[in-house]
């Protein structure tokens, strides 16, 4: 048997694998993603049952790409935890424990390190076409306890990719230590 490639053949196999990694990459920008930082103190959940246990954590929405749309990011997150109910505002009068505290960082610039994931200054919006990017911080007291990353190929809060993005990064940033 013979499994050499002629020309044409070898140029077609490169034109369809072309293809073929085009529309993964696509999918791949489209889909929901998160993953973790390299910072997650071991207190962490504890301390976001401590924070919502008699009412929502507060959610510091920054850079929002979604024009006055922050009660939508924080219903996006809310009973995303299998067997605890937690819910989110953007409200600090609204919130039990306003000094304990998810950032939202939509669209952050890449220089932006772990140390200022747990002020409250803004920062400059870096948006990509059709995608939504986010850096999340669980800060108590202004001290970093946890922080992780996701992405999402829309930019609609209400779209359910949205959601399922937001929903695996609460469980990324809480999930229990056992």
């Amino acid at each position: 048997m013979d499994f050499t490639a002629t020309g044409m053949e070898s140029a077609m196999a490169k034109t369809v694998l072309g293809h073929i990694a085009g529309v993964l990459s696509s999918a791949w920008r489209r889909a929901p993603a998160a993953v973790s930082g390299t910072r997650r103190d071991p207190a962490a959940f504890a301390t976001m049952i401590y924070a919502s246990a008699k009412g929502p954590l507060l959610a510091v929405i920054r850079g929002e790409p979604f024009a006055g749309r922050s009660d939508a990011v924080c219903r996006a997150m809310d009973d995303c935890l299998i067997g605890r109910s937690l819910t989110f505002t953007p409200h600090a009068d609204r919130a039990a424990h306003p000094e304990i505290r998810l950032i939202l960082r939509f669209d952050p610039p890449a220089d932006l390190g772990q140390n200022r994931l747990c002020d409250d200054a803004p920062t400059p919006a870096v948006p990509e076409e059709g995608r939504t990017r986010v850096t999340a911080a669980f800060c108590a007291d202004g001290a970093l306890m946890a922080a992780a990353d996701g992405w999402v190929g829309t930019r609609d809060p209400t779209d359910p990719r949205f959601r399922q993005m937001m929903g695996q990064l609460v469980r990324t940033l809480f999930e229990e230590q056992g």
